[in-house]
């Protein structure tokens, strides 16, 4: 039962003069256009490497106190704040290379959900290279990259020290760029000749068109080069007799230096001899076939032969 009586309606209640009331919706973002929708990961201005913009345009890429997220190819990018970014458009900065492509999947996330992706075509692209590891062993050691958007007229080859070694002597250059191209190329094909210049490493190689636009990389190592035979002399060490071995080759400098016999690693510390290399053993070797590599800074030459 009641016991209190009814309330009646209250009268004089302010007047309305504007609504406040704001929708956000829950929804993923949804991507209509990228633009360009094909474009370099990179251009090349003076001489240095600028990651490239592109605009994604759509509606619903804004959430009260959150960020977007945008991701090329599964990759977080930045995202520009000059324009500032809105619900209906924003700017991301490409990542200057990519795993796989040339088809690269563009997202937006907000508040914990993922658009549809928008595929971006990267141009140049470079599928592959040949050979993956060199120890410049030839005269005018090849270089084949293929893939494509690559033209008829490409500008140049840059080979960049990915991960630099501790300083060497002579110092390794961190660049280098060839503009000389073998003839018969074409869209999906370039052959260069890899600088002789190149020390041990992992270079990142990119190919630059004529408008500057710079492709993906590929990654290139450099290993030490040893020449055959091998002088093996002996040597008293007190009163024992022991080899010592002569290695002559390339690139045989660094600062951790190690000669490798039969997969065990001797270590000989710093050598500043990019030419030669020599190391005492505290033993003979046995008669017979021994296989012989040297480590410069982690970086291993292929085997050669060494008969005793």
């Amino acid at each position: 039962m009641q016991i209190a009586p009814t309330e009646p309606p209250r009268a004089g209640g302010g007047i309305v003069l504007s609504t406040g009331v704001q929708i956000t919706t829950l929804a993923p973002p949804r991507l209509t256009s990228l633009t360009p929708s094909q474009a370099g990961l990179a251009q090349v201005t003076g001489g240095v490497l600028v990651p490239n913009e592109i605009t994604i345009d759509g509606f619903g890429m804004s959430f009260p106190g959150t960020s977007p997220i945008a991701k090329v190819a599964g990759q977080i990018v930045s995202i520009k704040t000059t324009p500032p970014p809105t619900d209906q458009r924003i700017t991301i900065t490409l990542p200057t290379s990519l795993d796989a492509g040339p088809q690269a999947d563009v997202t937006v996330a907000i508040n914990g959900r993922t658009s549809a992706p928008l595929s971006l075509t990267v141009a140049p692209w470079i599928t592959s290279v040949t050979p993956v590891r060199t120890a410049l062993d030839t005269a005018a050691p090849k270089l084949v990259l293929k893939g494509n958007g690559f033209t008829t007229t490409p500008q140049a080859v840059r080979f960049e020290l990915a991960s630099p070694a501790p300083p060497a002597s002579p110092p390794v250059p961190v660049l280098e760029t060839v503009t000389a191209f073998d003839p018969g190329g074409n869209d999906t094909q370039a052959t260069v000749t890899i600088p002789a210049t190149l020390g041990n490493g992992t270079y990142d190689v990119r190919i630059v068109l004529a408008d500057n636009s710079a492709s993906n990389t590929r990654a290139l190592e450099v290993l030490p080069l040893v020449i055959t035979p091998i002088s093996v002399t002996q040597v008293l060490v007190g009163v024992k007799q022991v080899d010592q071995l002569t290695i002559n080759g390339a690139r045989l400098n660094g600062n951790d230096v190690r000669v490798v016999i039969d997969g065990v690693a001797h270590q000989t510390g710093q050598n500043i001899n990019s030419s030669q290399i020599g190391i005492t053993l505290g033993r003979r070797l046995s008669p017979g076939l021994h296989r012989i590599s040297v480590q410069a800074d982690g970086h291993t030459s292929h085997e050669v032969e060494l008969l005793v």
